[in-house]
């Protein structure tokens, strides 16, 4: 999932910053809907060297639990390296993939 980091204020799930990234001690029910309308399936090989988790409050939530932050400087927009996979979002063409070569 795309979150931004801002340099005066929390992330966001957006590049503007007017949707914040819930977090705290409790989610709500509109907290979680909000999160997981902000996600993209991918295959797990491209976020196996993900060391970018959540919040605490998602890490004890199941449906939260197996997220992965690809944070994103919204003034610096540039793809998140996870091992082999460049990955980043594009607000058109949405979650683009680039695998690099293996180094033998």
């Amino acid at each position: 999932m795309a979150c931004y980091q801002h340099p005066d204020r929390p992330p966001t799930l957006d590049t503007a910053g007017r949707i914040p990234m819930p977090q705290g001690p409790h989610l709500r029910t509109t907290d979680i809907r909000t999160v997981l309308q902000h996600t993209l399936p991918v295959p797990s090989a491209w976020v196996a060297a993900a060391t970018h988790q959540g919040p605490e409050a998602w890490r004890k939530h199941p449906l939260l639990a197996d997220l992965v932050l690809l944070a994103h400087d919204p003034a610096y927009p540039q793809p998140v390296r996870l091992g082999h996979h460049h990955l980043h979002v594009d607000d058109e063409l949405g979650l683009v993939h680039h695998q690099l070569p293996a180094i033998p």
